[in-house]
C-alpha cells in the first residue's frame, strides 16, 4: 500500500524549484519500499538517485526475482540462472541454466561494523557479507543439482557491489526521511552533499583502513515479512545530539538493518517513530 507524504514543492536534494518535480520514492520500490513524497526531485537529481539504486538490479536481481519483489518491469524477472557444474576436483566443466525456484540464492551485501564513536565520530568497518535468505533450502537446492547432474561443485555468479553507491543510496533515503521528521536538520547536516556525490564518505584510521562516517548496521533474524520500513530516534546517553535513522529492508531475504547517523539541530528528543506500510 502507497503512503503518500505532503508535496516537497521543490527538489529534496539540490532545492531547486524550476522544471518539473517527479515523485521519489523515499525507499525504492524495487526494494519493497512504498512510501511517496510527490514533488520531490528535480529530473537532473533523479539521474543521480535512479544511478545510485542500480545496485538493486545488478546485486539483487537474483533475489528480487526470487521472491518475487516488487518491480515496474516483472517481465525482466529472471526465470533461469546460469552455473557452471564441474565434474571431478580438476574438471571437465559445463555451463547450465537453472530455473530460478531451483536455484540456491545467495548474493554479497556491506555490514558495517561501528569501530569508533567517539569525539562525535562514528566510523564504521566495512565487510562484505555473503547473504542467503534460508541457508537450509540453498544447502538442498545445492545438493539437488549435483546429483541430478552426477557433478563434484556448482557455481553461481553473484552481482557485484559497490561500497560508495550503497552507502550514498542510504544516504538518499535518510534524506527523504528527514524531508518528512526532521528538516531543519537535514537543511544543517550534510546528507544531501553526501547523496549527490559532493562529499567524501570514508575516512582512515591511524592503521590506513578505510571506514564509512556516520553509518553501522546491525544483524537481525529473518523477519517475515518483505516491505520496507523505517524509524528515527534519538539516545538518551548522547543527550540526544544525533538522529538515528534506521532503515529496515530485504528483512525476508536476511540484510542487517542499516544506520545513519546525522545530527540533530535542536537537540530535542525524539521517542522511537516507526514507520510501517
Amino acid at each position: 500500500m502507497r503512503k503518500v507524504f505532503s508535496p516537497a514543492g521543490e527538489c529534496i536534494y539540490c532545492g531547486s524549484k524550476v522544471g518539473k518535480l517527479k515523485e521519489e520514492h523515499i525507499i525504492a520500490l524495487s526494494l519493497g519500499g512504498n512510501y511517496i513524497i510527490p514533488s520531490a526531485s528535480c529530473l537532473e537529481c533523479e539521474k543521480v538517485t535512479s544511478f545510485l539504486e542500480l545496485f538493486a538490479k545488478d546485486c539483487m536481481g537474483d533475489p528480487r526475482s526470487a521472491y518475487r519483489m516488487p518491480t515496474r518491469r516483472p517481465k525482466n524477472r529472471r526465470a533461469f540462472l546460469d552455473a557452471t557444474i564441474q565434474f571431478g576436483p580438476y574438471g571437465p566443466e559445463k555451463n547450465i541454466k537453472v530455473p530460478i525456484d531451483d536455484a540456491p540464492i545467495n548474493f554479497i551485501l556491506p555490514h558495517f561494523q561501528a569501530v569508533n564513536n567517539e569525539n562525535e565520530k562514528l566510523r564504521s568497518r566495512v565487510n562484505l557479507v555473503a547473504t542467503s535468505a534460508n541457508e537450509t533450502i540453498s544447502n538442498a537446492r545445492t545438493n539437488a543439482i549435483l546429483s541430478k547432474h552426477h557433478a563434484h561443485s556448482v557455481s553461481f555468479t553473484t552481482g557485484g557491489i559497490k561500497i560508495d553507491n550503497f552507502a550514498r543510496m542510504l544516504w538518499k533515503i535518510t534524506c527523504g526521511i528527514g524531508w518528512v521528521f526532521f528538516k531543519a536538520a537535514l537543511a544543517a547536516s550534510s546528507v544531501r552533499e553526501y547523496v549527490l556525490g559532493r562529499l567524501e564518505l570514508f575516512a582512515s584510521d591511524t592503521t590506513d583502513e578505510t571506514l564509512v562516517l556516520d553509518i553501522y548496521s546491525a544483524k537481525r533474524a529473518v523477519q517475515p515479512y518483505s516491505d520496507a520500513r523505517f524509524a528515527l530516534f534519538t539516545n538518551t546517553n548522547e543527550d540526544h545530539r544525533f538522529i538515528y535513522v534506521e532503515i529496515d529492508f530485504m528483512a525476508n531475504l536476511g540484510a542487517p538493518l542499516y544506520y545513519c547517523r546525522v545530527p540533530n539541530l535542536r537537540g530535542s528528543p525524539i521517542q522511537r517513530i516507526e514507520i510501517v506500510q
